[in-house]
């Protein structure tokens, strides 16, 4: 189970992006051709049929899907991290002129080839076609088509994921009422770190802890709710029985940091330490203000996570997790504490509290 749950997040985004560019290219054809049965390409011998073409087509948006996929995660967001925005803008431009002029090649070579049965013969019409004016005019549709994508998707990962879909169809005018689980995620001991860092040393150190959480989230389903000071909330939707989403972003999180110890000491003689919190219950998702929107959560939810997040301390645990949310989830491989029952600050209810154990408890 949770392999499936691995590889469905891991590689939904290029899953998406082979989809939408697959699509793109079979426009382009359509929009390239409409009304005609038969068309002819200069530089190759006879005619080609637009039903011949489609596979063409599904080639080279796969192709370039794949490299554009592998350019974002491999290169870009490395960049995003050490240069500005105009430079990584350039890098991309770059190689998206790399990726397009080189799945041109490819796939015109591959189709030139196989129907003249000569390599010499599909290098040199592959060579006109480099120099043709359709090729001129798919490499402007593509590189135009591959920014709007790009836009996209930086609306979608500042919006959420899910949020974007939901704003688009109107569902955030209304409130939304739905169980979630909420995970607060708090760097320790900030104040003596930025004392002894300095305001802007401090502000690098914070960007990476939460650049290292950050770029974990695209391999689970959670959203991104907001950063809050020095503190990162997370959400996701509830359902029963499910894998236990919390304790294992918690253990991967913890690992990531303790992989980058040397590091951290190495840049700033400092290494973070966390405390979290998750809880489970009802709250309300909609969309808020007039001349800046924004869509926020309500719900006595959020408070009850912060005040458990707030016990932390008092118990000297670095995970502490709500009974509402245990019942939620599978559970079975962990071990955990209950520490008893309690009224946190500002609620009227008894809530019962819990730690998860790990090596360091």
């Amino acid at each position: 189970m949770g392999t499936i749950r691995w590889f469905s997040n891991k590689y939904a985004e290029l899953f998406a992006l082979i989809v939408f560019y697959v699509f793109g290219a079979n426009l382009f054809l359509i929009l390239k051709v409409a009304g005609v049965e038969q068309f002819s390409i200069p530089v190759l011998h006879g005619e080609i049929s637009i039903y011949n073409s489609l596979g063409n087509t599904f080639l080279a948006g796969l192709t370039i899907g794949v490299s554009v996929w592998h350019m974002e995660k491999r290169i870009i967001t490395t960049l995003e991290q050490h240069m500005t925005y105009w430079q990584v803008s350039l890098i991309r431009c770059l190689l998206l002129t790399v990726i397009i002029i080189g799945t041109g090649a490819f796939v015109h070579f591959t189709m030139s080839a196989s129907l003249t049965g000569s390599i010499q013969s599909g290098l040199e019409q592959t060579s006109m076609f480099l120099n043709s004016g359709i090729f001129k005019s798919l490499f402007v549709y593509f590189f135009l088509f591959s920014y709007m994508i790009h836009f996209s998707r930086q609306v979608s990962q500042r919006m959420g994921h899910n949020v974007i879909i939901n704003y688009l169809l109107g569902r955030y005018k209304e409130p939304i009422e739905e169980d979630r689980t909420f995970m607060f995620l708090d760097l320790n001991e900030s104040t003596r770190i930025a004392e002894s860092l300095g305001h802007i040393q401090y502000s690098a150190f914070l960007n990476d802890f939460f650049n290292e959480f950050t770029t974990m989230l695209s391999e689970y389903p959670v959203e991104l709710y907001q950063f809050v000071g020095d503190e990162i909330v997370v959400t996701w939707r509830v359902k029963r029985n499910q894998q236990p989403i919390g304790l294992q972003l918690f253990e991967a999180f913890s690992k990531r940091i303790d992989d980058k110890r040397e590091d951290y000491l190495e840049t700033y003689g400092e290494v973070p330490k966390f405390k979290a919190a998750l809880h489970t219950g009802s709250s309300i998702q909609r969309e808020v203000g007039t001349l800046r929107k924004e869509i926020v959560y309500h719900g006595d939810v959020l408070n009850t996570c912060s005040r458990l997040l707030g016990q932390c301390k008092k118990y000297k645990k670095r995970l502490l997790v709500s009974g509402e949310y245990l019942e939620t989830v599978n559970h079975q491989s962990y071990g955990f504490e209950w520490l008893g029952e309690m009224v946190l600050r500002g609620k009227t209810e008894p809530t019962s509290i819990y730690t998860i154990k790990t090596n360091e408890d």
